[in-house]
């Protein structure tokens, strides 16, 4: 077992109808809907057996297209290779200066927030444009369910 956090948004392309209730081994941290069919389930998980795991069940529920690191990496499929997974889910990159973000929930971005010089929100889009004071991980945006828009989308 690994006691570091994996990380991974990964797109399916779901068989049928995508049950809400539909339990993995990893913590589920964002659904997202893209393009009507297209699915982004953002996990967050504590072993590479609990990705794996996830991934089967992912697996009989639709086709992954890819997996995405909070890096801004992105493979198509699903890496064959169990060290190349564990790479791309453990890794994290900061940010800071000028950043523009994309939320899910408007809560979510106090914290964030609360360590900018300067804030622009745009409410019906969904959009934060904002200066950074200090540096910030690219995990705890993604742990509060915010995407990276600029200077480079993550996850993409």
């Amino acid at each position: 077992m690994n006691s570091k956090i994996l990380r991974f948004a990964i797109y399916i392309d779901p068989i049928d109808d995508w049950p809400n209730e539909l339990i993995f081994d990893c913590e589920t941290v964002n659904l997202l809907r893209r393009d009507d069919k297209l699915l982004e389930l953002w996990l967050k998980c504590r072993s590479i057996d609990d990705v794996v795991e996830s991934l089967k069940k992912i697996i009989g529920r639709g086709v992954i297209i890819g997996v995405g690191g909070l890096d801004g990496s992105f493979i198509r499929m699903v890496p064959g290779d169990i060290n190349l997974l564990n790479e791309i889910g453990s890794r994290d990159k900061y940010v800071d200066g000028e950043i523009e973000v994309e939320f899910s929930e408007l809560k979510a971005l106090h914290e964030i927030i609360r360590s900018s010089s300067r804030v622009n929100i745009d409410l019906v889009n969904k959009r934060v444009k904002m200066i950074l004071r200090e540096k910030i991980s690219i995990s705890k945006l993604f742990d509060n369910k915010i995407r990276l828009l600029k200077p480079e989308k993550i996850p993409p």
